[in-house]
């Protein structure tokens, strides 16, 4: 409970700020947020002020619910912001408790925020996928949707002084792999490439990373492989 009343108090208390222009932040593509129904949304990842950033620009009938590190928990501000509304998932490990608990979120309509890269990119530069929301969004049947954060890497410091931050959406798209298909471990890495393009298509170009080239062939293997996030 004081979970989501201290997520509605900031959400709040935020989008007043950027009423009186005294926060810089903006979205961008709102019309391509589904408007019911669970969604996989896929973010790049530069700065832990992306989490208050992505809760504060999203509506509120949409706010989405976190794929984060369990360590975040042991926080005050994961205790206060995180518990209510975050799918811990020990990193390093094969989590399949969080991925059985990301799809039942996504089944009963939630939408579930992940940041496939895994950690966050110092220089703001997408880094390497990893398969997890992938699998979530192949398990649960849900649609795949890409936002790109920018602005966020000049931090606190930015904030204060009022530098731009935006969040760019994309159009919704169906998991690379349908819903109860198995894929190789060989195929899983195209697969996954074919995810992250979406977000790098959302950045600068010098952000994309090893996105930022002609898509690759997708991939026809369909022989059976262990879940792994």
């Amino acid at each position: 409970m004081i979970g989501a009343w201290f997520y509605t108090t900031l959400w709040l208390l935020l989008n007043g700020l950027r009423g009186l222009r005294l926060l810089r932040w903006r979205i961008e593509g709102l019309e391509h947020i589904p408007a019911s129904g669970g969604v996989v949304m896929i973010s790049n990842h530069v700065h832990w002020l992306d989490i208050p950033v992505h809760g504060t620009l999203m509506p509120f009938n949409r706010r989405p619910r976190w794929v984060a590190k369990a360590e975040l928990l042991d926080s005050l501000f994961g205790k206060l912001f995180l518990r209510t509304y975050m799918l811990p998932i020990r990193r390093g490990q094969r989590d399949l408790a969080a991925l059985d608990a990301g799809v039942a979120e996504l089944r009963r309509g939630s939408q579930v925020l992940i940041y496939p890269e895994g950690t966050r990119s110092r220089d703001g530069v997408l880094r390497k996928g990893k398969p997890g929301a992938l699998l979530l969004a192949a398990e649960s049947g849900c649609p795949l949707l890409p936002m790109a954060i920018t602005g966020t890497e000049h931090g606190l410091r930015g904030v204060l002084r009022r530098q731009e931050i935006i969040l760019r959406i994309g159009p919704a798209f169906p998991a690379p792999v349908p819903q109860g298909a198995q894929i190789t471990l060989r195929s899983m890495t195209a697969h996954t490439a074919e995810m992250m393009r979406p977000i790098a298509a959302l950045l600068p170009p010098e952000r994309r990373g090893p996105y930022g080239g002609q898509p690759a062939e997708r991939p026809t293997d369909a022989r059976a492989v262990e879940r792994s996030t």
